[in-house]
């Protein structure tokens, strides 16, 4: 579970959708050779409940089929139980951090498993 966790945190950072690019992103280079680094400070709570539910998607689809097909709904299920179940400081912190706090961290773990996110 651990792994996954920090999949999907990793994930939220660095999943760029679409184009690859994002308006308010750092260059590549700050971020290490051929590596994207999200700037999430400016993000509403809902493009940061979305970055959470692409980075979650984007990990379930490199998993077996059956955890496929079910990948967006899911994480869809996940990004917005985690969102719920945050406080305003820790939506903060994830905001400005990119990561979640250690406050957050358990209700993340427990929305992976609530959801079904994990396997």
């Amino acid at each position: 579970m651990q792994p996954l966790l920090k999949g999907l945190i990793l994930g939220t950072l660095f999943v760029t959708l679409a184009s690859g690019a994002f308006a308010g992103a750092r260059p590549p280079s700050e971020a290490g050779p051929g590596a994207r680094s999200i700037d999430t400070r400016s993000m509403t709570d809902d493009q940061l409940r979305r970055r959470m539910l692409d980075a979650c998607v984007t990990h379930m689809t490199q998993k077996p089929e059956p955890l496929k097909s079910a990948a967006v709904t899911r994480c869809g299920c996940y990004s917005g139980s985690v969102m719920k179940a945050m406080s305003s400081g820790e939506i903060d912190e994830l905001r400005a951090t990119g990561g979640f706090s250690p406050s957050a961290r358990p209700k993340a773990q427990n929305a992976l498993q609530t959801c079904k996110v994990a396997g």
